[in-house]
């Protein structure tokens, strides 16, 4: 019998915390001359980039990334160089705070260094090799870098997660409290390591620490008594936001990690920012809004970085995670629920370029309320002024006969009520559409926008197409085509 398929951390730490502490192979960056260094391969000129202080709201990025997934990672040969060049990367993009997975780093324990410390440069930690490279590269980067790693402290290990800030200063350190099965380790006994941010208050999480929030009241063995008070001690702390570092499934409707982190965002009230991992089934992570809207999400199998703006306290959300797209690109027709042909070979949405030159849509990515998304493999170019339709199926024979020019495989809409978000290759939201049944979703016939220039969030500005178009088998709708029941 396999392992239940929710929530399940990776049980590395037995191997740690027991006779396995030799160095590990690759495991190790070399950061002398030589070595990959601290910075993306042939590139060490990043300087200071000046900490978020200053900033009415900030830029956070949330990297998901699996262990021994280096060689997805330019000029790496172990995980630690493939962590500080997406760090640096998320840095780039202007960053001001980054969040690394749970058990994404292996090796020897390191010594842990408490609140105030400066491992960059404190002689104590000169053989520390991820704990001493992290803290530099926060410091030359002049962001907060939180990440996860196995610490001993007084003959004691722990699963712990650390934030250094751009200055190379710990501000944070928390031990995980819960361990959802034995890793080996010795559990923690303080909820609620927070630190000071420009937007309030943050606090540290790792994985299971938050595994009651499946269950809450009527939870099994899996979550015990200590592990959901412990886990309410933290939201009663009231952090503005929480970093959190994980090994989480991605399996069920209600269990996959993507799901959990937002329902904990809203039980908690807090701006969640979500490292997982990628290994196998366990991956998907984001940031999240106070409400459990996802501000944008990376659910895939290679190495990616999810990024959000938090703002200032009492102002308004972006709900793109940054800076909207330069592209005009917008969602125009949705068929969420053929008739003709089953869900799985007929559902298409159509796009229209409203901009003035052609879009190229590779790494383009379309997400929806449920955490799933597909990222755009193929060129694909949209001109100016013309329609697109992409759907999860090229075959006009077995899909109800709609001209779909790219397939987005097992992506899909639901039938009565769900959310598209289309991000372009930057990552920055180019449109979003939210409907539901008010909308006046049909089986078999299509929801159409008016008209392109239209606020496509409107229900007034959609209506249900009523005539099949030609080679359709039978089902109603205009895609590749300007609207048919508009105005």
């Amino acid at each position: 019998m396999g392992l239940p398929a929710r929530a399940m951390c990776l049980i590395l730490g037995a191997l740690l915390a027991s006779g396995c502490r030799g160095k590990e192979e690759g495991s190790l960056l070399d950061t002398g001359p030589g070595g990959d260094g601290p910075g993306p391969a042939g590139d060490q000129s990043v300087g200071p980039g000046g900490d978020a202080g200053n900033h009415a709201s900030i830029k956070v990025a949330a990297v998901q990334y699996g262990p021994g997934l280096y060689t997805e990672v330019s000029g790496c040969s172990n995980d630690l160089c493939a962590l500080v060049n997406l760090i640096t990367q998320a840095q780039k993009a202007g960053a001001q705070y980054a969040v690394t997975p749970e058990y994404a780093l292996g090796g020897v324990p390191e010594p842990s260094p408490s609140v105030g410390d400066q491992p960059g440069t404190d002689a104590r930690w000169a053989s520390a090799t991820n704990i001493r490279t992290l803290s530099k590269l926060a410091a030359s980067l002049g962001i907060t870098v939180v990440f996860n790693l196995i610490t001993s402290d007084a003959g004691k290990y722990y699963n712990t997660e650390l934030a250094v800030d751009g200055t190379g200063t710990v501000v944070g350190r928390h031990y995980k409290y819960y361990f959802y099965s034995d890793e080996g380790l010795d559990a923690g006994t303080n909820c609620c390591d927070l630190f000071d941010t420009p937007v309030g208050k943050a606090g540290l999480l790792i994985c299971s620490d938050i595994n009651c929030i499946i269950y809450l009241s009527n939870h099994p063995p899996s979550c015990t008594d200590y592990a959901l008070g412990m886990m309410d001690d933290f939201v009663a702390s009231k952090p503005r936001l929480a970093f959190f570092s994980s090994f989480w499934m991605a399996k069920g409707s209600t269990t996959r990690g993507t799901a959990i982190q937002a329902k904990f965002a809203k039980y908690a009230n807090v701006y969640l920012v979500a490292a997982n991992t990628i290994s196998g089934d366990y991956h998907g992570g984001g940031v999240y809004a106070p409400d459990g809207t996802a501000l944008q999400i990376v659910d895939g199998t290679k190495p990616g970085i999810a990024y959000g703006v938090i703002p200032a306290e009492g102002a308004p959300v972006p709900a793109d995670g940054g800076a909207p797209s330069s592209a005009k690109v917008v969602v125009t027709e949705l068929m969420p629920n053929p008739q003709a042909v089953a869900d799985a070979q007929g559902e298409w949405l159509e796009l229209y370029n409203a901009g003035t030159s052609a879009v190229d849509l590779s790494g383009w990515r379309l997400a929806d309320a449920s955490g799933n998304s597909h990222t755009i493999a193929a060129s694909l170019s949209l001109a100016a002024g013309q329609y697109l339709v992409l759907g999860n199926n090229t075959d006009q024979a077995t899909n109800g006969g709609v001209p779909v020019a790219y397939s987005f495989g097992g992506w899909n809409l639901a039938n009565t009520a769900d959310q598209v978000l289309l991000y372009d290759a930057t990552g920055a939201l180019a449109d979003q559409v939210s409907y539901d049944g008010s909308w006046g979703v049909t089986s078999g016939a299509s929801l159409s926008l008016k008209a392109p220039a239209l606020d496509n969030n409107l229900a007034s500005s959609w209506c249900v197409e009523q005539a099949a178009w030609s080679g359709s088998a039978g089902d109603k709708g205009t895609p590749g085509a300007a609207s048919g029941c508009g105005p």
